[in-house]
């Protein structure tokens, strides 16, 4: 793991996530880049539910309103 002294630039870490994804293979990074759904938990009803990153992106809208 790299060890960073300062807070790196959007460009930076661009790069350092493109070197990663350099060191993978065929079948890693078709694993990596399948949409996954995203476990929220919810505190008041005890379940968690599983949501698309679409569902989760409309959600951060509703909740500025």
């Amino acid at each position: 793991m790299v060890k960073l002294t300062s807070t790196p630039s959007p460009q930076e870490i661009e790069k350092m996530c493109e070197d990663i994804r350099m060191g993978w293979t065929e079948n890693e990074y078709r694993k990596r880049s399948a949409p996954r759904q995203l476990p929220i938990y919810s505190a008041t009803t005890g379940n968690w539910s599983y949501l698309s990153h679409d569902e989760y992106s409309t959600l951060g809208a509703s909740c500025k309103n």
